[in-house]
């Protein structure tokens, strides 16, 4: 009702998103003292874009924010998002603001289904802690002042240009808030390949990034592949773990293939050979998990297996690093 009255228009119109302590009551007369004054310091630049993604921060150490131009029926379209989140977060949503605007002039029903399915491929697929959300909210609102046609068909040539648009944003501001999580030192993606189906994909990606175990090996640095294999078992989904291919790497450059028979020497020659084929080769290397110095420790381990040290012995000159 303040915000209402202060901006001229009706309550119904105003969009309310809120978190903090939970179970701690709003102050609310310095609330209502605040959106009084909002008014007067309402501006387009960035700087105040800024100011408002710092506003909504708690226990993020950044502001998170990201926008991109298209061209839409020949006219240039912009969207631009922010939000905040860094503890509680847990696939179905998370304890999170996330606000995105756009000057595209999109049908309302359209742009529900378009943010509805990004949603769940987005910000219900990541996580930090395991702690699911008491409150969460995001939203996209669209003026039309692009001029643009109306999208009103979410598979037509604009619609489809909107949309991987509207998934870029939600993509990069999901990934912010994960990489952001409180006590987190490193952000890691899954990519399930040649699945079954979507479906199938997803629960098998939500199982590895949730595991607590797979969490504590990319802390480590420690390419334990045995713990993502094990997160992939008691997900629920079909797959065959005799012929599953699990790929860790920061990128081709940083990248060691795991099976499972990776123990017996053999295969390490022809996780060498892989990867030095790799270092050659153009073409991206998808990868399952992402984090830094992966590579640097199987060629550390190599040398210690030449070596012979003994793997009981762990200090900073004599260190086994199991793969």
């Amino acid at each position: 009702k303040t915000a209402g009255e202060a901006l001229n228009i009706p309550a119904a119109s105003v969009l309310i998103g809120s978190t903090g302590v939970i179970g701690k009551q709003l102050p609310m007369d310095k609330i209502c003292a605040g959106i009084k004054e909002l008014p007067k310091k309402l501006d387009s630049s960035l700087e105040a874009g800024t100011l408002a993604a710092e506003a909504i921060m708690t226990t993020d150490t950044r502001d998170k924010q990201v926008a991109v131009t298209i061209e839409v029926g020949g006219k240039t379209v912009t969207l631009g998002g922010m939000c905040k989140g860094a503890g509680m977060i847990h696939p179905n949503m998370a304890t999170m603001l996330c606000f995105v605007t756009t000057d595209c002039c999109v049908e309302k029903k359209t742009l529900q289904t378009m943010m509805s399915a990004i949603i769940d491929d987005t910000f219900n697929m990541i996580s930090v802690d395991g702690d699911t959300s008491t409150n969460d909210t995001a939203l996209v609102l669209a003026n039309g002042m692009a001029g643009n046609e109306e999208i009103n068909d979410a598979d037509s040539e604009d619609g489809k240009k909107f949309y991987e648009a509207l998934l870029y944003v939600f993509t990069e501001l999901s990934k912010m808030i994960a990489g952001d999580g409180e006590g987190c030192t490193c952000l890691f993606e899954v990519k399930v390949l040649n699945a079954s189906t979507k479906q199938n994909a997803k629960v098998l990606a939500k199982s590895i990034v949730t595991s607590s175990l797979t969490k504590a090996a990319i802390f480590g640095h420690d390419a334990n592949w045995g713990r993502i294999l094990c997160a992939m078992g008691y997900s629920g989904a079909d797959f065959n773990p005799e012929v599953v291919d699990k790929v860790l790497g920061e990128d081709k450059k940083n990248a060691i293939t795991c099976r499972p028979a990776d123990l017996l020497e053999p295969e390490l020659d022809k996780i060498e050979a892989e990867m030095k084929q790799w270092k050659q080769q153009d073409e991206d290397v998808l990868s399952y998990a992402l984090f830094p110095q992966v590579a640097t420790d199987f060629f550390k381990y190599r040398e210690a297996q030449q070596k012979k040290v003994d793997p009981t012995v762990a200090d900073e000159k004599n260190k086994a690093y199991p793969v």
